[in-house]
């Protein structure tokens, strides 16, 4: 019974069992549903592929000598509050040739001006296109620069048009200037670039005043807690192979509140509020020694805001640590012994403390506009206190309370710590 059990169970289970796996037994035939479903994920793939083919192209295309490319705008408005903007256009025919040095006419600058004047920012530069062959191209725009009265009126329409418009980029350099834009950007003439609007914003980049994007314009004007800056550039005489020329100058910011220009500071004093702000980068610290003066190169430098809360007294403590290299003793000073170099750490605090402080008495007592941001650092630092005091915080902030605590530390002294040679 058990050996016709185990062939009868051998025999059923050769009949009924799948074929064997393997390359030889695997069976390759597969349902015909998934055979339809391959098939439509192919066609499918293949429509895609003659959609792209056929869509893509350049049917929006236009050409480049079809285009008038838009490099820097200055905008002011008159007394009746009407908007005049110049427009500095590159022009092809004047850029070198290969082979060529320098502009195709000599004593021509590449670009042409173009002004117009209407109602609205968007009116104004609609009428310039009237009469303007090409079509106005903002993508390459790289400086704005802002008359004192359009400043002084509320820079939020200008803003406005640049922020919905899709052509400027978020990184265009923007500025202020006392008097008209229009005029300096029309008798700018910088002795080493050949584009004035090229040579305002590489001198914005050098990062030796404050830097300020469109995009950081734009969060500090609608940032609670934080009013705006903008550096104040001016028209400085210069030479170039014994040519008068007039270049760039930047000489200190211009402060808003909300959009509107309410006051400027000068070059030491903006030094002071960019300390506050945390964005010194680089620069020299001169201090007076008994016997002459030394100088610190700036290497490092880091400023932490921590603001401190009693009722409706509000204390900022301003923490500033910087690391720097000794670059100029023209008196010979002794400056080898770590008791000089104590010394001389102590002076560099000092003198930062004190640019500090003109910046906050400033921004305090005369302009009442928190551009250093206090209450920004307050909004995020004690979300709390700030929705006690940010309604009314144009009252608090003239009677906040700065402290300091500054360490400068001198890395290395130079290569010499000996006085020099001196004539006899």
């Amino acid at each position: 019974m058990a050996s016709r059990a185990g062939i009868a169970g051998a025999g059923i289970a050769g009949e009924g069992s799948a074929p064997p796996r393997g390359p030889v037994g695997q069976q390759r035939c597969l349902p015909s549903g998934l055979w339809r479903l391959r098939w439509e994920w192919r066609r499918t793939a293949a429509l895609l592929v003659l959609a792209a083919l056929v869509l893509t192209g350049c049917w929006d295309r236009v050409e480049i000598n079809d285009r008038a490319i838009v490099l820097g705008m200055a905008v002011d408005r008159d007394e009746g509050g009407r908007f005049r903007v110049t427009l500095s256009v590159a022009d092809p025919a004047r850029f070198p040739r290969p082979g060529q040095q320098g502009s195709s006419q000599v004593g021509q600058k590449p670009v042409i001006y173009i002004q117009g004047s209407g109602r609205t920012l968007a009116d104004a530069l609609s009428l310039i296109q009237e009469v303007e062959p090409r079509r106005l191209y903002y993508s390459h725009l790289k400086a704005l620069l802002i008359g004192e009265e359009a400043a002084s009126r509320g820079i939020g329409p200008v803003l406005d048009f640049l922020m919905r418009d899709a052509q400027p980029r978020l990184e265009l350099m923007v500025a202020v200037t006392p008097g008209e834009a229009g005029p300096k950007f029309l008798q700018a003439t910088p002795p080493l670039e050949s584009l004035p609007a090229d040579a305002l914003r590489e001198l914005i980049r050098l990062r030796l005043g404050i830097m300020v994007p469109l995009h950081r314009l734009v969060r500090a004007l609608y940032e609670p807690g934080q009013e705006p800056v903008l550096p104040r550039v001016e028209l400085a005489p210069a030479t170039n192979d014994g040519m008068p020329v007039k270049g760039w100058l930047i000489d200190g910011v211009g402060v808003f509140k909300g959009d509107r220009l309410v006051g400027w500071l000068d070059n030491a004093t903006t030094r002071g509020l960019m300390w506050l702000r945390g964005e010194i980068q680089r620069g020299t610290i001169t201090v007076s020694l008994p016997g002459g003066s030394v100088s610190l190169r700036l290497l490092h430098a880091r400023t932490q805001l921590q603001p401190v809360v009693d009722g409706d007294r509000v204390v900022m403590l301003v923490q500033v640590a910087t690391e720097d290299d000794l670059v100029d003793n023209p008196a010979g000073l002794e400056v080898s012994s770590p008791a000089a170099i104590r010394r001389i750490e102590e002076l560099a605090a000092r003198e930062i403390v004190r640019r500090a402080e003109e910046a906050r008495i400033a921004l305090q007592d005369r302009l009442r506009t928190d551009a250093a941001g206090f209450g920004a650092i307050l909004r995020r630092r004690n979300p709390a206190a700030w929705a006690r005091l940010g309604p009314r915080w144009e009252e608090v902030f003239p009677r906040v309370e700065v402290r300091y605590r500054v360490q400068v530390n001198v890395r290395r002294p130079g290569l010499t710590t000996g006085a020099p040679a001196r004539s006899r």
